[in-house]
């Protein structure tokens, strides 16, 4: 923790939200690894099945568990963040927002400090701002990787899945180069995007992306769909897309992700939060051994993402 221990010296309840803080993240961070297992061994079973839907509905309830609880880590991980990680002079509930990489980063920091009373002191001299410049130095080496992006569209799908509409899902086989896949995926139809908030997947139903998309009006999303587009293949009337580490399904009614590209993410996320965990107290601790073992199961099955799995072989 950053904020020196005289500034929280007198209060008996600082310890014990910190602590709290930390065993939630614990907590969650196990139960992160579990349900990306169950969906992984969902995934290879399908991959056996010989239909072309899910049949299965565990699966389909543990790919919507697995969203659902990868947004509650990303809130946990910002109060952790918050509370043992940086450390606050008030404590009191905050609320993780998402953060855009842009010009207006520094004054959302500014406001996010300023809510959760990070960056200020009120026993010890701060010279020079030299302390609200290291938490920000420490939030950003901690919390860079949640800005608006790939995480993004899962927590605003589980918003979507949270308080509108379940997602269909949808299996097809395909081959490639004779060698049979399988890609499940999660799809939303049309007028339910709607429903969905901003975000690359919504932009996808508002815009055809075989050609770059004009963006006049500097759309932050838009903007990521020009710079990290790439086209994968098309499967019928539908095209596959990597767009900034997500692949995506598209129609004229319909877009969806790929379950291993959700998948995926789910690894990035869980290894970006265990490192940051890690270092946060360096060396061979009991805690630091238990996050160790959970990185080796997370390890024992990558992501069977198409855009490996279609990479030409050298």
């Amino acid at each position: 923790m950053i904020l020196p221990p005289n500034e929280i010296i007198n209060d008996p309840e600082h310890s014990q939200i910190k602590e709290n803080s930390k065993i939630s993240l614990d907590y969650q961070i196990e139960k992160v690894l579990y349900l990306i297992n169950e969906v992984e061994n969902g995934l290879d079973k399908q991959a056996q099945s010989l239909y072309w839907y899910i049949k299965d509905k565990t699966t389909l309830y543990n790919v919507d568990s697995l969203i659902h609880n990868l947004s509650i880590l990303i809130e946990y991980y910002h109060a952790w963040v918050v509370f043992s990680y940086i450390g606050t002079i008030t404590h009191k509930k905050t609320s993780y927002s998402a953060l855009k990489n842009d010009d207006n980063l520094n004054s959302a920091i500014e406001k996010l400090f300023k809510e959760n009373s990070i960056g200020i002191l009120k026993i010890t001299k701060d010279e020079n701002n030299e302390y609200y410049e290291k938490c920000k130095k420490a939030f950003l080496h901690a919390y860079k990787f949640l800005f608006v992006g790939r995480f993004h569209e899962i927590f605003a799908l589980n918003n979507y899945l949270k308080h509108n509409r379940i997602a269909m899902g949808y299996a097809p086989k395909v081959s490639f180069n004779d060698a049979p896949l399988t890609l499940p995926y999660l799809y939303i139809e049309k007028p339910n995007d709607r429903l969905f908030n901003a975000s690359v997947t919504k932009r996808l139903f508002e815009h055809d992306c075989k050609n770059e998309i004009i963006n006049d009006d500097n759309d932050y999303y838009i903007k990521i769909i020009n710079n990290t587009k790439v086209f994968l293949c098309s499967l019928g009337a539908y095209n596959i897309y990597n767009i900034n580490g997500v692949e995506y399904i598209k129609s004229s009614t319909q877009v969806g992700i790929l379950m291993e590209s959700i998948v995926e993410i789910a690894h990035e996320l869980f290894k970006n939060i265990v490192t940051v965990v890690k270092e946060s107290a360096p060396g061979a601790t009991s805690d630091n051994q238990v996050l160790d073992q959970f990185l080796n199961e997370l390890n024992k099955r990558p992501p069977k993402i198409l855009s490996e799995l279609i990479r030409p072989i050298p």
